[in-house]
């Protein structure tokens, strides 16, 4: 089912490329393809859409690789004015619908007192043992710890930030997926070492620090690790 959404992603930009090609020829719609960098920017987006389903990350990704290549175009109909608006608003909209669905689904993690022997006042990461946690950081950092005995999926984000998650003392299910998104941020995840990881993505202007190599194992569990790196770092280790 990916691989048929794929061609028909691809397949449709082929075709609105080529007509656009075509109408700006005529002088219809005039088009200006010196900002082609901004594909540097649009088609990551839509392949992290095609990899991992529409995020926040991968649409405010989209949406400022779009603004970028309309700002360079010289429309006399198009208001300049609407247009600076447009990323701070879609931008801030997308980070509100975020931010609300959260807050509905209640908290994802919860505080947990400093063990002593085990934590210190400088490193007391936020502990819970949801079985499908959510741990992101926007413009700030974060460290966490899960320790549910069943842990199937994890989502964890990084946009101009850093988080920090332990899942070393965690029970991961076979199958479990892990689903890791870096934008001009790092994102470091501890992994039990009683599982095979596999590992798939992509880290275009970045780079991911796989920690975890080894021998393939039959008995025990494999987890999926997803990721997205842009611009920002991940680290994968046991």
């Amino acid at each position: 089912m990916r691989k048929k959404l794929t061609l028909v992603l691809f397949g449709a930009c082929l075709i609105a490329g080529a007509v656009l090609f075509f109408l700006n020829s005529l002088g219809i719609i005039p088009l200006n393809f010196s900002p082609w960098w901004t594909l540097f920017l649009i088609v990551p987006a839509l392949a992290d859409m095609l990899a991992r389903r529409v995020q926040v990350w991968n649409t405010i990704l989209l949406v400022l690789g779009l603004w970028f290549f309309i700002r360079e175009q010289s429309w006399d109909w198009l208001d300049k004015r609407v247009l600076d608006a447009m990323p701070i608003v879609l931008i801030g909209l997308a980070l509100g619908i975020l931010l609300i669905a959260r807050g509905l689904r209640g908290n994802q993690v919860t505080a947990s007192p400093t063990v002593s022997g085990i934590d210190s006042p400088q490193h007391n990461p936020r502990t819970d043992s949801l079985p499908h946690p959510n741990y992101n950081a926007v413009f700030s950092g974060g460290e966490y710890r899960n320790t549910c005995p069943a842990l199937q999926n994890v989502r964890t984000g990084a946009v101009f930030g850093w988080v920090d998650v332990d899942l070393s003392g965690a029970g991961i299910c076979h199958g479990a997926v892990i689903d890791v998104t870096a934008i001009f941020g790092g994102a470091t995840v501890r992994l039990p070492q009683n599982v095979n990881v596999h590992f798939e993505g992509s880290s275009p202007f970045g780079g991911i620090d796989n920690r975890t190599a080894g021998s393939f194992d039959p008995n025990l569990p494999t987890v999926r690790v997803k990721y997205f790196v842009l611009f920002g770092g991940g680290v994968f280790r046991y």
